[in-house]
């Protein structure tokens, strides 16, 4: 599992709303600065960190992927 920091304005002071399995997988909360509810903690990684390990030229050479 994976503990983030609000998206929006980078505070880790939250409340819980909902356990996880009652909304989806992941535990939602609500940041107690900025309102932003989001996931925390996260079970992966976004999907921007697995993108990343990705090699640039096997991607343009199969474009149906």
């Amino acid at each position: 599992m994976q503990y983030v920091r609000c998206n929006l304005c980078g505070s880790d002071n939250y409340s819980i709303l909902f356990e996880p399995g009652v909304a989806q997988i992941n535990q939602i909360v609500k940041c107690n600065c900025c309102n932003l509810m989001y996931a925390n903690p996260r079970a992966k990684d976004a999907d921007h960190v697995g993108i990343e390990t990705w090699n640039p030229d096997w991607v343009l050479s199969n474009p149906d992927r």
